[in-house]
């Protein structure tokens, strides 16, 4: 995380991981008494290191044990590093999204995301790289799909490409490549 503050980037990483799956490997066997001060070290840090809460991490749809103490350390502390939680009524424990929920209401945070809805259209590669942003894991900036509306709403209607009052989904058609959705958007439609 120290790296990220002297990288030479336009601004913060907004993206830090799916940190319950990531980190649980290395908390699983610990104690609670040694690993949540870990875990509490490293959220703070990654609270002081960037400030304007342009930094997000995903938990879920499982519930992991670092996700729970993750969980429990945001209560406390009230940072605003941003989080996601990929919430499946299939998969998320009740207890884990209740607490999820406990935090949302005082923090207005984890942002409660559509998991099965997502995983259809993104597969499960996908990441939310922000609280309205998902895109490909290791896919770079042309894999966010980011799109201006007012232009997008101009060429539909010049082009008479509404139908029946739909605008054509905005998303990568499945099986289509990154590079034909980077020239999808960049390329020939004008919009980005």
């Amino acid at each position: 995380m120290t790296i990220y503050n002297y990288s030479p980037t336009a601004g913060d990483p907004p993206y830090i991981g799916n940190l319950d799956t990531l980190l649980e490997p290395y908390v699983q066997d610990l104690p609670t008494e040694v690993a949540r001060p870990v875990l509490k070290s490293f959220w703070t840090l990654i609270d002081r290191l960037h400030p304007d809460a342009f930094v997000h991490a995903d938990i879920g749809p499982e519930a992991t044990r670092t996700g729970e103490m993750l969980l429990d350390i945001d209560h406390e502390a009230g940072t605003i590093t941003n989080v996601t939680l990929r919430y499946d009524p299939d998969v998320t424990p009740r207890d884990f999204a209740l607490k999820a929920v406990r935090n949302a209401l005082q923090l207005s945070k984890p942002y409660f995301l559509n998991h099965p809805l997502h995983l259809a259209d993104w597969g499960p590669d996908y990441i939310v790289a922000s609280c309205y942003n998902i895109m490909w894991l290791r896919g770079g900036i042309f894999t966010l799909v980011r799109i201006n509306l007012a232009e997008a709403s101009g060429f539909f209607r010049q082009s008479g490409r509404i139908v029946g009052g739909r605008n054509p989904s905005p998303g990568r058609p499945p099986g289509g490549s990154d590079e034909q959705s980077h020239q999808a958007y960049c390329g020939r439609s004008g919009l980005v």
